[in-house]
């Protein structure tokens, strides 16, 4: 085995390991550049949420009710109204 023969290797392994750091250096970089726009993008609703006074009036209602009793009393409506149909011989 002469010298250029057992440098082969080594040197096919130098050149993947070059191109491995290239390929994530690239890959950092389009990560690195992502972050930067989703920041932006939460920096600016953000000020958008500051510059507006609060949830509007509607909102505000709902959030004082709980969100299942609404549907209980739908669904005791519908049960009234069964009951009534099915009393009258409608059903």
């Amino acid at each position: 085995m002469n010298e250029s023969e057992a440098q082969a290797p080594a040197a096919d392994v130098k050149r993947a390991i070059d191109g491995f750091l290239s390929d994530f250096r690239g890959f950092r970089d389009e990560m690195t550049k992502r972050l930067e726009r989703q920041e932006e993008r939460v920096n600016m609703l953000d000020q958008k949420s500051m510059t507006r006074p609060g949830r509007p009036v509607l909102a505000q209602a709902s959030v004082q009710e709980a969100p299942h009793a609404k549907g209980w009393r739908a669904r005791a409506v519908i049960w009234s109204i069964r009951r009534r149909l099915s009393g009258s011989g409608a059903c």
